[in-house]
This record gives C-alpha cells, structure tokens and sequence, in this order.
C-alpha cells in the first residue's frame, strides 16, 4: 500500500455525490463544504467541470449514443422556483463537451434558456433552499423536487440534442426530502427505493402503483433506524447504511435485506463506500473506522441472491492510517482509493 498523491482543495470536500459504481466508471465528482461541485473525468484528461451550489449530478448511458453527465441546479425566487437542466457528452475524447438539452414535461411550465439550458418550474419554494435529489439508470432519470417524484426518459434526437421526457410522476403527501433515493431495475422492470425511519420504500413506477414499505430490523433500544445513503452496486441491489452505522444489502430480485456485520467496528459505520468487481464476482467494501482508519472487505457479488437476515465479513483484506480525519471515501479504481478530508483541505488517493 502506498499514497500516490495527496491534493490541497480549495475547501473542505463534504462528501462524493455520483454513485460508486464498477471498474468501468467514467466520471467522479465531489461536493465542496460551500456546496459548490466539481467533476472529474476517469477516462480523459481535461478540465474539470465547475458547478455551481447546490448543482445535483448524475451520469445517463445511452445504448448506442455514449454516456452523459446531466445537471440539475435548483434556483430559489421570491415568487417562483425552478430547476435548471444542462448536459455534457462524456464520451467525447475533448472532454466535457455541452450539448443542447430540451425537456418535455406533460404540461409542465418548461423555459428553454437558449440550447444549452432549460428550466422546469415549481410552486414557489417553502424555504431558501429547494429540496432536490438526483440519480439515473440506464437512459431513466428520477428527480425529487420538493414535494414530487419524477421519472423522465433521454433519448438522444441528433449528434447535438437530448431530451428528456417526463414518463411518470408521483406527489408525496408532505413535503419531505428523503434521505436518499435510488433507481434499481430487475426483469425489464425499474423500480425507485427511497429511505425513511424504520423502512425502505419502493415505488414501481412501470405498475403505477405508491409506495409500498419495507420494514427493517428496529435497533435493540426501539428506536426506528434510518437508511441514509445508498450504493447501487447491481442493477437490482442497493448497498446502505443507517444513522445507527449499520451497513444493509437490499436485493430488489427478493425484496429482502441482509445486515453486514464488520469485526471491528466500534461504533458502526457512517462513512464508506463500494466498487463492484465484474471480473472477480465481488465488491469491495472500504469503511471508515474511529475517522482516521480505513477497513477494506471483500464480499460476494449479491447480485443474484443475498443470504438470510445477516452475512458476516472475515476480518479487513486491508487497513489504512489517515492522519487527517477522513469525511468521505470514494474508489477511484478498484486499486485506487481516495480520502477527503475537510479539516485540513485535502484529498488522497491511496494505491491499495
């Protein structure tokens, strides 16, 4: 094991907001403590791509068109809110390249801001901020935006437009921003999981029907742990932890959840993160411990089934020492790993 580079940041990195993914991932980005974001092609080398606060990413594959990067940016006004939608090609060799986006919403107020931006509008916002989640799969995107979840489908018209049509919706009975959400499909048929104290909820948008809750385990004290974020590591199943620090699989093939246990951990997990091995048929797990020690664990690929209840970890394949406290963990490549630390403004990534 060895450090390959350590990075001053211009601030402190909060947390990597694309999801982990396999060894073919072709972008990474980070969101800054002032809620600036920055991404960071894997496959070119060219500028990084800047954006502006509060700005949600998330990468949309195209069968036969390539992949793309789509930003979505809320916008807070006295009278009104909006979303504003831009795209980049990440497949072109120049790097980050910009293309003409269009939204089609169903009879949705949509405002086409020139070619490369476009605003889909809401009721005026509740607070400053407008609560916005974001991730794709495939050429799906869901949106939560306040008090509604939208699913819209991309397609791209020519060498320079894509689109995206709204194809389902879904309006929650209170306005509550969910902790996470994620897209999973299985059989032909894609379904989204949000996460919410004492259960994970899924809606199978394709059936139109609501969402249907999944209970998990309370903890020994009674009280209802929450899911937090989640690590799409197949199509099908999702990898998560709870505010309690337990680490969860979820398998939408079986609708089933297993708890992880990891020798060693004191006090659970908050900060970790996944890399799937489509090679070797099993994903790597990096914890962080006590914030400065870093457990990596190799698990079997659950993409087919997951055990009963719990599956328990052997002791860590490795340990690393950060001497800064580590504040999110993100695989660059299946060797690679990188640390970001926000007290001293670093990033580091680690051969492993």
């Amino acid at each position: 094991m060895s450090t390959l580079e350590v990075l001053k940041t211009k601030t402190g990195i909060k947390n990597f907001t694309l999801r982990n993914g396999d060894e073919d991932e072709i972008a990474m980005a980070f969101e800054y403590l002032d809620r600036k974001s920055e991404v960071h092609s894997l496959k070119q080398e060219c500028v990084p791509l800047y954006l502006e606060e509060n700005t949600k990413v998330s990468v949309i594959n195209l069968d036969q068109s390539g992949s793309f990067l789509l930003a979505v940016t809320p916008n807070v006004k006295p009278s009104k809110s909006y979303a504003v939608f831009k795209i980049w090609d990440l497949s072109n060799v120049l790097g980050f390249t910009p293309k003409e986006i269009q939204l089609f919403g169903n009879g949705r107020q949509i405002i086409q801001d020139g070619k490369l931006r476009c605003h889909l509008v809401f009721s005026e916002a509740k607070s400053d901020v407008l609560a916005l989640k974001l991730d794709s799969l495939d050429s799906l995107v869901a949106l939560h935006l306040e008090n509604e979840i939208s699913i819209w489908k991309a397609t791209k018209k020519d060498s320079n437009v894509v689109s995206l049509q709204l194809c389902n919706s879904l309006l929650l009975k209170k306005c509550q921003l969910y902790a996470d959400i994620a897209l999973l499909q299985f059989d032909g048929e894609y379904s989204l999981v949000a996460g919410e104290a004492g259960c994970l909820l899924l809606w199978s948008f394709d059936r139109c029907t609501d969402f249907v809750s999944h209970p998990i385990l309370q903890k020994p004290s009674g009280a209802l742990p929450v899911p937090q974020r989640f690590f799409r590591i197949s199509k099908s199943t999702l990898i998560f932890n709870d505010d309690g620090g337990k680490v969860w699989v979820f398998s939408l093939k079986s609708t089933s959840f297993a708890n992880i246990k990891l020798p060693g951990l004191q006090n659970g997990c908050h900060v970790f993160t996944v890399i799937t091995r489509k090679q070797k048929k099993c994903i790597t797990l990096a914890v962080c411990n006590e914030a400065h020690a870093i457990n990596i664990y190799e698990l079997p690929d659950f993409a087919t089934s997951i055990p009963e209840k719990v599956t328990l970890c052997e002791r860590p394949l490795k340990i690393l020492f950060s001497i800064a406290p580590v504040d999110a963990l993100r695989f660059i490549k299946p060797n690679c790993i990188a640390l970001a630390s926000s007290s001293n403004r670093t990033l580091t990534l680690w051969r492993i």
